[in-house]
């Protein structure tokens, strides 16, 4: 979480390769549901 940006890109994950993806609150939140309905299985085991 990055305090000092602004609340649409206060999120950030960073990939192993140093990728960085910054989001909202809300769209991580929304995220997090996908990935614990299950919406997100399919793109793991491909």
């Amino acid at each position: 979480m990055d305090e000092s940006a602004p609340a649409e890109r206060r999120i950030v994950i960073t990939d192993d390769f140093g990728q960085r993806v910054e989001m909202s609150a809300d769209q991580f939140g929304s995220l997090v549901e996908e990935a614990q309905a299950g919406h997100l299985d399919a793109a793991v085991t491909a």
